[in-house]
């Protein structure tokens, strides 16, 4: 590896660990910082509201907890529907500067007129489930938007610990449901299905995948067909979206695969996770009340495939996927779900990038992996919506971007009843987290 490389890779090792050690409630405050839109692209938000006439979303997503579980999932106060925020982002040409101070609806028009019938990315940003906004992943979004030819809706969910599972799914459903039935008052027109792609990064990419799964539970209790729930009043359809897109897959929330430990000293993750050490400093957030011993879930639900969609059973009938991930501790999470989709007839494309750390392109654009990996992801989207045929393909790049073909459904040599029993271990060897004070929680 070119010594720069190293060097950079090395000295973000050590930031990320230094912050890791300051509370959740600080880390949130510092990733939800306001960020003014760069000049090169269009940034407006929007709000989605909740359907004045109600909407089956929540029963919908509990009802597959239900069934895809094993039934002895613990899970929080129910949640509900809440309104949701996000933006829409596009590039920006020089041509468009005499709209300089238009107002947010006028943008999201602009953004419209830019791409009426291309790429519209449905983008999940990451952040371990309880950190992160659009604002701190923006970069990603502008750029797959621009290589993609499209544009992009950037999701606010909410984040744990204060909100936890399912409580994100439920945003995610609903700025779904947002996109193909755009509710009063919303400035974009309805985008058809087959123009959306699900993106995201690390815990992003967790819920596309989960959305996925409730899409694809749907489609077989109603026999196979496009599915019908209502909503706002009304009976509409749930058709998967054109495809699914995730980079660094934070896939298997017990973090039991092999790579976990076998690729540690490349990577930017600990075990045990900071949050969870004694150590680790407390807050009004963290630790929650009663405390667990996961910040997204309770640690009896910690291997329901909502929550770590590598013990999902099927991924029949969904629509292409992509994975791309650096030779990191997590790479074993999207190789597995690759493979298992690719064994079920499903058009899967998985990249890993060697020696490259996780969310290696969002740390370091100055790397040539950077800019492979997002004209590939941008590639991916285009072909979707396309609806061009996408090929099997797994491949590992190495520092050279020279390529290595790989099999798809062969990429991991664990079983998936290996698989489960790691997990098992992994979720009895979980400790509940209580602080290494006594604090107030407001949860």
């Amino acid at each position: 590896m070119d010594p720069e490389m190293q060097t950079a890779i090395r000295s973000f090792q050590r930031s990320v660990y230094d912050k890791s050690f300051t509370t959740i409630s600080e880390q949130q405050a510092r990733t939800a910082a306001h960020k003014p839109a760069p000049p090169d692209a269009w940034v407006a938000e929007a709000t989605f509201t909740v359907p004045s006439h109600g909407s089956s979303i929540a029963d919908v997503v509990y009802a597959a907890i239900e069934a895809l579980g094993e039934g002895n999932e613990e899970l929080g106060p129910p949640a509900s529907l809440c309104d949701i925020k996000g933006e829409w982002i596009a590039p920006r040409r020089k041509a468009d500067a005499t709209l300089a101070d238009a107002s947010p609806e006028d943008v999201v028009k602009k953004i419209a007129a830019h791409s009426p019938d291309k790429p519209t990315i449905f983008y999940i940003h990451g952040g371990a489930f309880y950190m992160g906004s659009p604002a701190s992943v923006r970069p990603a979004p502008i750029a797959l938007a621009q290589f993609a030819s499209g544009r992009c809706f950037s999701l606010q969910y909410r984040l744990a610990p204060q909100n936890q599972f399912p409580a994100a799914i439920l945003d995610v459903f609903l700025a779904y449901l947002s996109l193909l039935y755009p509710p009063p008052g919303a400035a974009h027109d309805a985008v058809p299905a087959a123009n959306i792609v699900l993106s995201g990064e690390s815990s992003g990419g967790n819920l596309a995948l989960a959305l996925m799964q409730v899409i694809g539970y749907l489609h077989r209790v109603q026999g196979g067909k496009c599915p019908v729930i209502r909503h706002d009043g009304r009976d509409v359809e749930v058709p998967y979206p054109a495809g699914c897109a995730v980079l660094g897959l934070l896939g298997d929330n017990t973090h039991c695969l092999p790579s976990y430990t076998a690729n540690a000293k490349l990577d930017v993750l600990a075990d045990p996770q900071p949050l969870l050490r004694e150590s680790f400093p407390p807050c009004p957030a963290w630790p929650t009340n009663p405390p667990r011993g996961d910040i997204y879930c309770h640690t009896s639900a910690m291997r329901h495939p909502l929550v770590s969609p590598v013990a999902a059973k099927t991924w029949e009938g969904s629509p292409p996927m992509w994975f791309a991930c650096g030779q990191e501790q997590m790479v074993d999470d999207s190789s597995f779900i690759a493979q298992e989709a690719a064994r079920q007839g499903v058009s899967v494309q998985w990249t890993e990038y060697a020696g490259m750390p996780h969310l290696f392109a969002f740390r370091f654009p100055m790397f040539p992996q950077s800019m492979h990996v997002f004209k590939s992801w941008a590639d991916f989207i285009r072909v979707c919506v396309a609806r061009q045929k996408t090929e099997n393909r797994a491949i590992k790049v190495r520092l050279d971007l020279d390529e290595e073909e790989l099999q798809v459904d062969q990429i991991l040599s664990v079983t998936r009843d290996e698989m489960e029993l790691r997990m098992r271990q992994k979720q009895s060897q979980r400790k509940i987290y209580t602080g290494k004070m006594s604090v107030q929680s407001n949860i």
